[in-house]
């Protein structure tokens, strides 16, 4: 959002008048058609009428505004030829196109930003008039899979949703899920953690999910035995990412025997390399990149700029967030006589398992030999960097900024902290929870609770810790001590038998 903020009074200056322009061109129950950017010109075409009116952006290239709508409201931007030709063709939900020397825009996130707009008018002076200029011009259309975030339900339908039980009225009305302490009338809140139970008798939340065992709230309340997972399946009742509408984009580069299968969404500058298999409803996002013979299951989805180099394999319902790469090559070099390294080929595969979500800019290292394995169900956070022929357990969770050497193995249901560090061929056992920051050098015990560097048992760790504080002061008791019994060796008085003698 910086570029934005930089560039917000500009913005919000060249939208005024282009919404002023708009409003004495077309009547509030039609739609205009076409916006387009030409050089410094702004051409509003009505579709209905046939008429078109000219607006100048003087003393600011019209490519420079499209680069601050794009970045302002998420658009993609796509490069066709020379000439301006060429449209994106592909059904988005929104019936206008912007089109600049070149450069088709198409909005494919827009309703998120008129959300935006509307809950932080403080925070972006001139978003209102910017939001009802774009409600009547883009002729807004949402279709099953893009956002929506107008609903509003009642809390007796939420409770029916959720399973929860309903305490007291259930006719008001919610309109988002928000935290405790941003909620505000309409809103929906929770309480998963104990120590924000005070918060609740201050809380401008409209309603609030709660856990069976915590006390009468003084506002109406969903009660469940999970509150925090109860808070999870409400946002999805209010909000719903935006998804490419199924099909290949244009731009896209697939080659001649790789196979997409049935309802899957490709989009623009993606690469297919050859011999690659995609399941069916798969969604690759701008600009991910296979490499030759990659197999993604079914309901795959890669994000901008996600990589999954030759030969790896993704199971179903795989995420990869954005800027991850699957398969890069291991950390392998012989030292040779005269201090250089050779590089060793890395052959083997990464393999991810079905129900896997890794984070942006998460790193997964190929092996030299033998395949590195995600395990069912695991979750890797985002900068993650798993070492060539590792294997992560099922349902394993590895924080931010975690980094396993080669061939460590973590089993079933281990929790590692964020900035932890594995060394290389060491077992941590199933259940086993390695706490932030901790540097391990040797295996763990399943089950076991581990903190510190090295690591140790994370009780002792606490005591040790608090232990650290006092070392000071009983170093200079032990000094006093030392001191004493050298005294008592030599024979010498006392320093109080000396003062007695003068």
């Amino acid at each position: 959002m910086g570029f934005v903020i930089c560039h917000r009074s500009l913005i919000i200056r060249h939208f005024q008048k282009i919404a002023d322009l708009a409003e004495t061109l077309h009547p509030p129950e039609t739609a205009i058609q076409t916006v387009t950017l030409q050089r410094q010109d702004v051409l509003f075409h009505h579709g209905d009428t046939g008429r078109e009116k000219k607006f100048k952006i003087h003393g600011f290239h019209a490519r420079k505004l499209l680069k601050i709508l794009g970045a302002f409201l998420h658009f993609p931007i796509f490069s066709h030829d020379h000439r301006g030709h060429g449209d994106f063709t592909e059904a988005s939900g929104f019936s206008v196109h912007l089109r600049v020397l070149g450069v088709s825009v198409v909005n494919k996130v827009l309703e998120p930003f008129l959300s935006l707009a509307s809950h932080n008018s403080s925070a972006f002076p001139g978003l209102s008039t910017f939001n009802s200029f774009y409600s009547f011009s883009l002729s807004l259309t949402p279709r099953d899979g893009h956002t929506s975030l107008a609903q509003r339900m009642k809390l007796s339908e939420i409770a029916r949703k959720l399973g929860c039980e309903l305490k007291s009225d259930g006719d008001v009305e919610i309109r988002r899920v928000a935290g405790i302490d941003e909620a505000g009338p309409g809103d929906l809140t929770f309480v998963s953690n104990r120590k924000y139970i005070r918060r609740i008798k201050s809380t401008r939340a409209s309603a609030i999910i709660l856990g069976n065992d915590v006390p009468e709230a003084p506002l109406p309340s969903l009660r469940t035995d999970d509150p925090y997972l109860a808070f999870a399946k409400a946002i999805e009742l209010f909000y719903q990412p935006p998804r490419l509408e199924p099909g290949i984009h244009p731009s896209a580069v697939i080659a001649h025997d790789a196979r997409v299968g049935p309802g899957a969404s490709i989009g623009p500058y993606v690469v297919i390399g050859i011999g690659c298999v995609i399941g069916a409803n798969a969604t690759l996002h701008a600009h991910a990149t296979l490499y030759p013979f990659v197999t993604l299951g079914d309901d795959v989805v890669l994000h901008t700029h996600a990589i999954v180099r030759e030969c790896c394999r993704l199971g179903n319902r795989v995420i990869i967030q954005n800027g991850a790469v699957i398969g890069s090559d291991g950390f392998g070099f012989v030292p040779m006589p005269d201090g250089s390294y050779y590089k060793i080929t890395q052959s083997g595969r990464v393999l991810v398992e079905d129900d896997v979500e890794i984070g942006a800019n998460t790193t997964i290292d190929r092996a030299a030999v033998g395949d590195t394995i995600i395990r069912r169900g695991a979750k890797l956070d985002n900068l993650v960097q798993i070492g060539h022929g590792s294997e992560v357990g099922e349902n394993a969770v590895l924080a931010a900024q975690v980094g396993l050497a080669g061939s460590s193995h973590l089993g079933p249901n281990v929790k590692v902290g964020g900035q932890a560090g594995i060394a290389g061929h060491l077992k941590v056992g199933d259940g086993a929870v390695i706490t932030a920051q901790s540097g391990t050098s040797h295996d763990i015990e399943p089950g076991a609770v581990v903190s510190g560097s090295p690591v140790m048992n994370t009780a002792v760790w606490r005591r040790a810790v608090v232990a650290l504080a006092s070392l000071p002061d009983l170093l200079k008791r032990v000094r006093e001590m030392e001191k004493e019994l050298d005294r008592l060796k030599r024979g010498a008085p006392a320093p109080h038998e000396n003062n007695s003698l003068l």
